[in-house]
């Protein structure tokens, strides 16, 4: 199984954004969020655009730094329980979620761009992460 594809012309890898193939990479490495933290592993594009342009590993640095697209990959015991979420959408694993830019702890583990980030800073789901765009 490859989690990563890297170009011939760069040394910048690819993550891969499937869900299974994260959770098999990780196995039992995978951090385990305390309180009300998800982990969400941050939405990565591909090296090349449609019209067939490299995008620099620097720009693709900066757009992983600046992300607000996430795939849940656990969360804690305490997500969604205080009364304020009795009437919000609640999130689960696997979902492709949209967060406050910026927010939470952004760490690399095993080389994959990993958030953790609070649940009251959850926007809402998105079924096409890769439409979601920063201004």
């Amino acid at each position: 199984m490859s989690l990563f594809e890297t170009s011939s012309n760069s040394n910048f890898k690819f993550f891969s954004n499937d869900f299974e193939k994260i959770k098999e990479y990780l196995g039992d490495d995978i951090p385990k969020p305390d309180g009300h933290h998800l982990l969400v592993k941050i939405f990565t594009e591909e090296e090349t655009t449609d019209g067939g342009i490299t995008i620099p590993e620097e720009v693709r640095n900066r757009m992983i730094s600046i992300s607000m697209v996430g795939l849940v990959l656990s969360m804690g015991p305490g997500c969604y329980m205080p009364e304020k979420f009795k009437n919000w959408n609640r999130r689960s694993v696997g979902d492709w979620v949209i967060f406050v830019p910026n927010e939470g702890t952004l760490f690399f583990c095993k080389d994959l761009p990993l958030r953790f980030i609070p649940d009251d800073r959850i926007y809402c789901k998105t079924n096409h992460p890769e439409f979601i765009k920063r201004t």
